[in-house]
């Protein structure tokens, strides 16, 4: 690396203190809560939880023809605006509580509010007054693909992400993929952030074009971490792919990965398609 690569590399800091996470009181959203309320415990961080009346499910409702299916019985019965805003307003009421005692159990600090208005786009934009989102990773199909509103953080959001499988919670030992971007530097302090506290230490996977590159990688994250007394351990992965990164994570064991949305050894579609594999909690970082 040559002097001036040197001085261009900046020395990256992350704060946390402001968590978002959208509720709509399903177990994917409790169980997204329980691990932003994992995080603030950790990071004495605030929670904001975020209740969307969905504006589709109520012009829906105003259709002639809108009839509801219950999961118990084969009836439809008919579904108007009134029964919308009592199934929302309720949902919200369930939302709340379940914050309001997760809080008050751990000590927390947190905020709630209703907005009405699409999912996505109200995530997207509660998002700019937090440092971290954390949601989960399907949707309401309950499929492995990703859902529309974790499709749109990944592509449009500027904050970092958690994102978990159904079930699965954030844990120590932490992996970030490095891969000398600003982005990777980025997700470095974030993952020294969510670790600062603990007893455990990083395991920085390199992933890089060559061995010389991979070197030099290694030695300025190892000066990095000494100077904020943390503890790291190294693997190469030289010209990557994605079923390689995996095949590393299953091994090494991580139990959280912090990746930047933007290296450029996976292409947002790449990105789009290897995110559904992951059964671990993952960070996504710009």
């Amino acid at each position: 690396m040559s002097e001036a690569d040197k001085e261009d590399r900046e020395e990256p800091e992350e704060i946390i203190r402001r968590i978002l996470v959208a509720l709509d009181a399903s177990s994917h959203s409790l169980a997204a809560l329980q691990a932003a309320a994992d995080l603030a415990a950790r990071l004495d961080a605030e929670i904001q939880g975020l209740y969307v009346e969905d504006i589709r499910l109520l012009r829906l409702s105003d259709h002639p023809l809108a009839r509801e299916l219950n999961f118990y019985t084969p009836k439809a019965r008919a579904f108007d605006r009134q029964s919308a805003e009592l199934q929302l307003r309720t949902q919200a009421r369930q939302a709340r509580r379940a914050m309001e005692r997760l809080a008050n159990n751990s000590q927390l600090r947190w905020s709630f509010r209703v907005v009405q208005g699409t999912v996505p786009s109200e995530v997207l934009n509660a998002a700019e007054e937090s440092d971290l989102i954390v949601m989960g990773k399907v949707g309401w199909s309950g499929s492995r693909r990703l859902g529309s509103t974790t499709r749109l953080v990944l592509t449009a959001a500027h904050r970092p992400a958690l994102i978990l499988q159904q079930g699965a919670r954030d844990s120590i030992p932490a992996g970030v993929v490095y891969d000398g971007s600003p982005a990777a530097q980025h997700g470095l302090a974030v993952a020294a952030e969510v670790m600062h506290s603990s007893t455990g230490f990083l395991t920085a996977l390199l992933l890089a074009h060559d061995v010389a590159r991979a070197r030099d990688s290694q030695a300025w994250i190892a000066q990095w971490m000494r100077r904020r007394d943390l503890r790291a351990r190294y693997r190469w992965l030289i010209r990557p792919t994605g079923d390689g990164l995996k095949n590393l994570l299953q091994a090494e064991g991580c139990g959280l990965l912090v990746l930047p949305v933007d290296t450029p050894f996976f292409p947002g579609e790449t990105m789009a398609e290897f995110l559904p594999t992951m059964e671990c909690p993952v960070l996504l970082v710009r």
